[in-house]
């Protein structure tokens, strides 16, 4: 069964309404949507706002559009051996899992303060054609652009998967799954999807080139000790810098249980040490899947493949600081 793709055509301010902005392509052909055609598929409206990598805070607002299930479901051939890849008009790209696409599984946050919600209203990621009433401002956001959103105006999500400019959609096979425990005052088993959604290019993502010219891309191994460090998981404030300086070990471990372990103070927002998802932008190979530590800053020795897990060795606040 051929690959599902929508495609979204790049429309100009005055005629996004009356050209075609949206078409799908699927096992039972191809059809084209207006903005005025998908205005007449189901409806989901909500609040949503964006958390962005640095912490910053857009505060919820009022959003409607279509949500992806309901896309893929009208396309047929989805189902939990798929993943969803949205690409905008620059070609940034990201995956959304089948959590993501059918039950909302993302992370949310208080609009307040930025902090992680334990619970929270369900989620639903839509592709918006509205904001506040009114289509979306086509020079700021495109004609269309995916939003996450809930009936509650009492969240944010990563403003990562708030793509704009959305350019296409396509229903792929998913990738071999594959976790990372994250352990420490607040655990998390990291999948993969939010783990190559964190390492792309306008995310956290960090590329570096070893000796031999391979290019090995992932995420800065500070930034995923942040996330389970103390209470606070994401954003400017994540990585807990008076722990740090007080100190703690980490333990990056890999499947078979090799270890390697840093000092805290080493690990200080330091991009040189990196937990690699891609090889010359490709998974790498059996021996260093589906993680590797790599980077500048390590020892031969140090450089360890089959990653499964960091243990931080923290005894992190769980409150404000």
């Amino acid at each position: 069964m051929p690959a599902l793709v929508l495609a979204l055509s790049v429309c100009l301010p005055a005629l996004a309404v009356s050209a075609p902005a949206l078409e799908v392509a699927g096992p039972g052909g191809v059809r084209a949507f207006t903005v005025v055609q998908l205005k007449k598929l189901p409806v989901t409206e909500g609040f949503g706002g964006v958390k962005s990598s640095t912490g910053k805070v857009t505060l919820p607002g009022s959003w409607k559009g279509v949500a992806l299930r309901d896309l893929v479901a009208a396309a047929g051939g989805y189902d939990a051996t798929k993943n969803l890849a949205v690409t905008a008009k620059d070609g940034y790209g990201i995956t959304f899992s089948h959590d993501q696409v059918m039950n909302g599984g993302f992370t949310a946050y208080d609009p307040g303060t930025g902090d992680t919600l334990a619970s929270h209203a369900p989620l639903v990621a839509i592709i918006a054609y509205e904001h506040e009433g009114r289509l979306l401002n086509v020079a700021e956001d495109g004609p269309l652009r995916v939003m996450v959103v809930s009936a509650a105006g009492r969240q944010v999500t990563d403003g990562h998967w708030s793509i704009k400019w959305v350019t296409k959609l396509a229903i792929k096979p998913a990738s071999e799954a594959w976790s990372l425990a994250l352990e420490g005052a607040r655990p998390e088993a990291m999948d993969r999807a939010t783990f190559e959604s964190g390492a792309s290019p306008k995310c956290h993502g960090i590329t570096w080139k070893d000796a031999r010219g391979r290019a090995w891309t992932g995420i800065p191994l500070w930034l995923l000790v942040g996330r389970v460090d103390d209470g606070f998981k994401h954003g400017a404030r994540a990585f807990n810098d008076s722990l740090a300086t007080a100190g703690y070990t980490v333990d990056v471990v890999a499947s078979d249980g090799a270890t390697v372990s840093f000092d805290s103070s080493r690990l200080g927002r330091n991009d040189g040490i990196i937990i690699a998802s891609l090889l010359d932008s490709a998974p790498p190979p059996a021996k260093s899947f589906p993680l590797q530590l790599t980077g500048p800053d390590l020892k031969d020795e140090e450089r360890l493949g089959g990653i499964a897990r960091i243990v931080v060795h923290a005894s992190g606040a769980m409150g404000t600081r």
